[in-house]
């Protein structure tokens, strides 16, 4: 028995004030529930064609990653230089290819130091920043360099130094100055 539909089909023949109240609220809370049902039907058959959009990306996604060919290019280094507050000294973490990698730089004084010959002017009161954003390049550069060879596929041994012996020989530096 459903009283709502006898109510909008105006079969009832007698009630009380109250119940009238009653079938009114009863009405609106059924109108409510009819278009909250068609709302999650909508939103089903929604989801369900997005569901299906994700599965016919994923299988394409899956055949095209296949078909590319990783040993015939190379990836650029990610390289971040973080700083060890216990010794107040600076570090290189690289990742290139699918191998990470850490080597010891050094203080600020050193990384300095060994700055100095590829700069025009003198680097004691350029901000720090930049000096790291110039190493981080320069690591860049050898990284790349020595992945392409084959002495790097033999796992040679890479710290602060043989990255810039590697970068005097690269020859990419824009300037060089003959330091005391």
């Amino acid at each position: 028995m459903d009283l709502i539909k006898y109510y909008k089909d105006n079969r009832i023949i007698s009630f009380s004030n109250d119940q009238k109240q009653l079938f009114q609220k009863l009405n609106e809370v059924n109108d409510k529930l009819i278009k909250y049902k068609g709302r999650r039907k909508k939103i089903s058959q929604e989801r369900k064609r997005i569901d299906a959009l994700i599965v016919e990306a994923e299988k394409l996604y899956e055949e095209l990653t296949i078909k590319i060919k990783f040993d015939k290019f190379f990836l650029k280094p990610f390289v971040s230089i973080g700083f060890d507050k216990r010794s107040s000294t600076y570090n290189c973490i690289y990742e290139i290819n699918d191998s990470k990698h850490c080597f010891y730089i050094g203080s600020k004084k050193k990384i300095r130091k060994v700055l100095e010959p590829f700069q025009r002017d003198d680097i004691q009161h350029v901000s720090f920043k930049n000096l790291k954003l110039q190493l981080i390049n320069i690591i860049k550069i050898v990284l790349t360099d020595l992945s392409k060879s084959q002495t790097y596929k033999e796992c040679t041994k890479i710290n602060f130094q043989t990255v810039i012996d590697h970068y005097l020989e690269s020859g990419q530096w824009a300037y060089w100055r003959q330091v005391k």
